[in-house]
């Protein structure tokens, strides 16, 4: 796969927070891979591992590397795993554990490279 990302805890959240939040950022695909859904298999996975452990994903919408697209569109793409806004400016995105996607699912047989500790 060559999709990748990072998903960790945030200290900007009060501490009783913490432990039952994850933040997902720097998702990143090479730019000959991308648009062949390999972003949206890794984001599935990594929702898959949040629902189990019973963690509420947060995203800020805002383009990561040499990626053109703006904070929109980014939040079009991530309302379909489940996303919903909960913050105006900057654009902040929370998927709560079990959030019916928007989008079909497809079986993913890969493990998830970022484990969620």
């Amino acid at each position: 796969m060559q999709a990748s990302c990072r998903v960790g805890r945030t200290m900007q959240l009060p501490a009783q927070l913490r432990f039952s939040v994850r933040e997902v950022s720097a998702v990143h695909v090479e730019p000959g891979a991308r648009r062949q859904g390999q972003a949206g298999e890794l984001m599935r996975q990594v929702c898959a591992e949040a629902d189990k452990a019973g963690m509420v994903l947060l995203v800020h919408c805002q383009p990561f590397g040499d990626w053109e697209a703006d904070a929109q569109v980014l939040a079009g793409w991530y309302a379909g795993l489940g996303f919903m806004p909960i913050q105006a400016e900057p654009l902040l995105m929370a998927r709560m554990v079990d959030a019916a996607p928007r989008l079909v699912v497809k079986p993913v047989s890969r493990a998830v490279a970022e484990v969620m500790a």
